[in-house]
């Protein structure tokens, strides 16, 4: 199961303090890491924290609940602040009192009309500029007439409501964000097989004074790019000397993630040190480690 062996399993349950069942499947595997999360943190980041400058918001407009929780769901795990709106009328409200990175908009409030107005009215306020806000419309229509409307009433994208939107929405979030962050030099993701969904990543300097806020990005990161379908993904240690405990609950963040989306992660280029603080959170016994990043690659 997802290439973990009987042995890896066996530290996990007594790592986690959970009672090992008879039949094992992934969800009991996530269960477990998130266990042994709760007992490696130190403390988790306050509101205040997740609510900074630093946070993208995302404002979405839907009327139907269950798009709403679903897309609420994918986003806020994904480590973005949401806040939820209805109609129109709530939607520009809630956009005039806070400021929004996003804005997801369903075409359909429940007329077309309604979504292309709404379109409008935000892209015209002066605050979207200022912010540089970026509207997405989501829906399920072919009709080319009606999808050049909402690019001529002012979105940024329209993204077709498929079977893998959700994947393709991660990855236009992402690529928009990797333009404006200043961190992307700490943290740089190359793709080295799009067909088996392999992507490395490669750290530098993570431990200076901001070495909570990178290793929480790290975490998101990992967590949008298991989500958006990337999901075998390398973490090459090659210009790290040394990772602390931040550092390690990320790794195992992005590891649970990997698994949740049939995927897996691996490390490379570690160095005596960095193999001795996993030793002593487990987390060698779990992930595995290869010598070089082309050894990795060719192991999955």
């Amino acid at each position: 199961m997802n290439n973990i062996s009987k042995e890896q399993l066996e530290k996990l349950f007594e790592l986690s303090g959970v009672q090992k069942p008879d039949n094992i499947d992934t969800q009991d595997i996530s269960k477990l890491l998130v266990e042994i999360e709760k007992k490696l943190s130190t403390g988790s980041y306050s509101k205040s924290q997740l609510n900074s400058k630093d946070t993208v918001n995302i404002l979405i407009v839907d009327d139907l609940e269950l798009s709403l929780h679903q897309l609420n769901l994918l986003l806020s795990k994904s480590g973005y602040n949401v806040q939820i709106t209805r109609s129109k009328e709530e939607a520009v409200q809630e956009f005039n009192k806070n400021n929004y990175h996003f804005v997801f908009v369903d075409l359909f409030l429940p007329e077309s009309e309604d979504g292309l107005e709404l379109v409008k009215n935000i892209s015209n306020l002066e605050k979207c500029e200022k912010n540089n806000t970026k509207i997405v419309v989501i829906s399920g229509t072919e009709d080319k007439t009606l999808i050049n409307k909402c690019f001529e009433n002012g979105a940024s994208e329209f993204i077709a409501k498929t079977s893998d939107w959700h994947k393709y929405l991660l990855k236009y979030i992402r690529s928009i964000e990797n333009k404006r962050a200043i961190f992307k030099s700490n943290i740089i993701i190359n793709t080295e097989n799009e067909s088996r969904k392999i992507i490395s990543v490669t750290l530098n300097n993570i431990n200076n004074s901001n070495k909570e806020f990178i290793a929480k990005e790290l975490e998101q990161e990992l967590i949008i790019l298991a989500n958006s379908g990337m999901s075998n993904i390398i973490i090459d240690f090659k210009n790290v000397s040394r990772i602390d405990s931040c550092h390690t609950e990320a790794l195992i963040a992005g590891y649970r993630a990997c698994l949740e989306n049939k995927g897996n992660l691996k490390l490379c280029n570690i160095n005596q040190y960095i193999n001795e603080t996993l030793s002593y959170v487990f987390l060698n016994n779990v992930i595995k480690v290869y010598k070089d990043k082309e050894s990795a690659i060719s192991d999955f």
